[in-house]
């Protein structure tokens, strides 16, 4: 690339990046203005230096290892990261396009937005539809409980009349009176179940084509951008809603990490095909196992600890509300936590 281009290329105010492949390593040759603005990096960060050289720990292995697939597949693709920025955590989308000529890899070229809002907005519409099916999940019991004590007053007032002898004290007109409220009692309640019902039976399921190890790759970018722990993940694409896969996996990543009591947690990964619609997600650790199993899945609520994560307790909630099973044992190595939610298996490969 010229002086020429690289001038132009400054002018622009779309945070570009072009890498180029020497000695064997993808390495940026130029990174605009607009880049270093939005990541809070000087030019001389990036020249002739590899993503892993330029991001600490997770952070570089995973963006590097996304430009080697580029340049691998020759196809455009794209992918979503969060960067501290600043000390500021924000999240970017990147699309990288390869450039070939005659069958021989030119450069990479990268473009980089910021989705931070977007992606705050996406959590807190995923949040908001938990907390909804929370409480529309508090008023069907509350209903069905309402509808069985009702039930009972309304038998009640029938065996009252039985043999009842009237004496004309009006008591009779409160028997009628007890049966009147609550044959309405009974039809409003029963109109509070078909209501919360139907609407459960509405809720969309959001699927979409997504890989394990990138959604994996994420999380722990955030739990252990250092890379102190190991992890081992199935190249693995499944067809489910993502936003699900990424709240359960993120919970159990992030507990797995900071209850263990070793300095470099083992962590595994992996899924297969249970049906035509339904797989399983396992994820195993080598860290102390769990103490107390009677008292994993006692909680019935989905709501986040002070420390922003799941108990086992709402993530079963979040499994179970959509037809799926989880189960947790400990093994000789750690612990186990095996999830089966609907959705199928595309690809899979290795780990």
């Amino acid at each position: 690339m010229d002086d020429s281009e690289r001038d132009l290329l400054n002018l622009l105010d779309i945070p570009l990046s072009v890498l180029e492949l020497h000695a064997g390593q993808l390495v940026y040759t130029l990174v605009n203005d607009a880049a270093c603005r939005a990541l809070g990096l000087d030019h001389a960060v990036f020249q002739g230096k590899c993503a892993h050289d330029v991001y600490p720990g997770r952070y570089g292995q995973f963006v590097y290892q996304r430009h080697v697939t580029a340049m691998n597949t020759g196809e455009k693709s794209e992918f979503e990261i969060t960067l501290p920025v600043n000390g500021i955590r924000r999240r970017f989308l990147t699309t990288l396009l390869p450039r070939y000529h005659e069958g021989r890899f030119i450069h990479l070229i990268g473009s980089l937005r910021e989705i931070s809002a977007e992606h705050a907005i996406r959590t807190l519409r995923f949040d908001s539809r938990e907390l909804t099916g929370e409480i529309e999940q508090f008023t069907h019991g509350a209903a069905h409980d309402l509808r069985g004590s009702m039930q009972n007053v309304q038998s009640i007032a029938s065996r009252l009349r039985e043999n009842f002898q009237d004496l004309g004290d009006g008591k009779i007109e409160l028997i009628d009176m007890l049966e009147t409220v609550a044959s309405k009692s009974l039809g409003l309640i029963n109109d509070v179940l078909n209501q919360a019902s139907e609407h459960r039976t509405k809720i969309p399921s959001e699927a979409s084509d997504f890989s394990l190890r990138a959604l994996c790759q994420d999380i722990l970018l955030q739990a252990d951008p250092s890379a102190r722990h190991k992890a081992q993940i199935t190249d693995t694409r499944i067809y489910a809603d993502i936003d699900v896969n990424q709240i359960i996996l993120k919970n159990l990543i992030e507990n797995s990490i900071r209850h263990s009591k070793k300095s470099a947690t083992r962590l595994t990964v992996t899924a297969h095909a249970i049906s035509d619609n339904f797989y399983q997600l396992i994820v195993a650790d080598n860290g102390e196992g769990f103490s107390d199993f009677s008292s994993l899945f006692l909680d019935n609520t989905i709501y986040k600890t002070d420390s922003g994560t799941l108990s086992l307790a709402g993530i079963r909630r979040l499994v179970t509300t959509r037809g799926g099973v989880i189960e947790a044992e400990n093994t000789e190595e750690g612990a186990v936590v095996k999830t089966t939610l609907p959705g199928r298996i595309r690809l899979q490969t290795s780990m």
